[in-house]
């Protein structure tokens, strides 16, 4: 008993001591899995985009029937609205968003797989009429799916405390 407990302490504590990057790169099955390193990747481009002011490439990461959402505003659907958003926030702000590691977890739809990656952001915005500068901490979850061109585009992105 006690050389089955040790064992299986010994096996309990290896597992415990991997890092995040050996979980695995898909969850699911098949052609709608949802890869890690492409939504990872989904993820960093946005992040870059918001720092470069890259509009169309920010609008381009969105599906045309796209929600946002954050824990102050009611949220908005449709690609009109994100122009409106992201117009607003990159005259009013720049951005040094960074988006922490997160988790991977998927939800199969009847319109395909859906891929939902939660985790914690930090943000320092600049306040472009003052010069002050904002942090702002808090979590994310962004919801992606694969588009009819292959691509993976966001379909909810939330913001909360």
């Amino acid at each position: 008993m006690t050389r089955l407990l040790f064992v299986g302490l010994a096996a309990w504590a290896s597992l415990s001591a991997l890092p995040c990057q050996t979980w695995p790169d898909t969850i699911g099955r098949g052609p709608e899995a949802c890869p890690r390193a492409a939504i990872v990747d989904l993820n960093n481009r946005f992040a870059a985009d918001m720092r470069k002011k890259a509009f169309d490439d920010v609008i381009g990461l969105y599906e045309p029937d796209a929600s946002f959402s954050n824990a102050a505003d009611p949220a908005i659907t449709g690609t009109a609205a994100l122009r409106r958003l992201y117009a607003t926030v990159f005259a009013t702000y720049d951005s040094d968003l960074h988006l922490g590691p997160g988790a991977l977890s998927e939800t199969p739809t009847a319109a395909g797989r859906l891929c939902r990656y939660d985790g914690a952001y930090a943000e320092h915005l600049g306040v472009r009429a003052t010069g002050k500068v904002l942090s702002v901490k808090g979590h994310y979850s962004f919801t992606s799916r694969r588009s009819p061109d292959g691509r993976w585009r966001y379909v909810i992105m939330s913001w909360g405390p």
